[in-house]
């Protein structure tokens, strides 16, 4: 019986010198912590005949050398700058001048050559950033042009002017100022009376510091100006641009 015993011992520990373990599988074997009622050691063992073979990804060097038995070579020193290629055709000067192209928020145009020549279509977009705007029945002075390309806005008049006949489309958007006045404004034609001036679209908010908006395509004639009104209530100003008017030529 103890030479049995012996045996069994002498067998066991031969089988274990085999094994590889993980390191969970080593904290298991050599704890016995979780042993009989969790996890059985044999579990978290290799039984593989080699080393190459890992349960976690094994650490790579920090560096490599040329030659190395993994067949890696390090990075060597940067080469010599290749040849400079021809230069290219020189660009378009352009149509404006030197000290007008300086103003970024607008584009003059020399004697020779107009927008519509350059083929331009007229289109704008101005806010309201400074203060807000309470002259009932007054057109609205949007006080930060965004762009303009062609300067068909008038930021003294607050209206916008047709350089050509053509279809073009505007929209406005507007923001209480207080929310206990309504606010009520519209995109209007004007004419040569202005007591002939047409609506072309209107927008009201009764809330609190709401914000509403409309937009139009209209067909106009050279010459024609097309202005925001307002009716009723105050539009509110700041940098975040809640207050605009914008339009583009078709």
């Amino acid at each position: 019986m103890r030479l049995f015993l012996f045996l069994a011992v002498a067998v066991q520990g031969y089988r274990e010198s085999k094994r590889t373990y993980t390191p969970y599988g080593h904290h298991v074997a050599t704890s016995g912590e979780f042993q009989n009622y969790q996890v059985s050691a044999g579990r978290s063992i290799h039984r593989s005949n080699t080393q190459r073979q890992y349960r976690f990804a094994p650490t790579e060097p920090s560096t490599r050398q040329r030659g190395s038995s993994n067949g890696r070579c390090k990075r060597g020193p940067r080469g010599l700058m290749g040849k400079t290629g021809p230069l290219g055709p020189k660009g378009d000067p352009g149509v404006c001048s030197p000290a007008s192209c300086s103003n970024s928020n607008s584009v003059s145009y020399s004697n020779q050559q107009s927008p519509e020549d350059a083929g331009l279509k007229a289109a704008f977009s101005v806010t309201l950033s400074g203060a807000a705007f309470d002259d009932i029945g007054e057109t609205v002075l949007f006080d930060t042009i965004v762009s303009d390309a062609t300067n068909n806005y008038n930021s003294q008049e607050g209206t916008f002017t047709a350089a050509s006949s053509g279809f073009y489309h505007f929209a406005a958007y507007g923001t209480q100022d207080d929310k206990n006045k309504p606010l009520h404004f519209s995109i209007k034609r004007g004419y040569l009376n202005r007591q002939f001036d047409d609506v072309l679209c209107s927008a009201q908010s009764n809330g609190s510091y709401q914000t509403s908006s409309c937009s139009t395509t209209v067909q106009l004639e050279k010459g024609q100006k097309v202005y925001v009104q307002l009716v009723k209530g105050d539009l509110f100003a700041n940098r975040f641009h809640y207050t605009s008017f914008n339009g583009f030529q078709l």
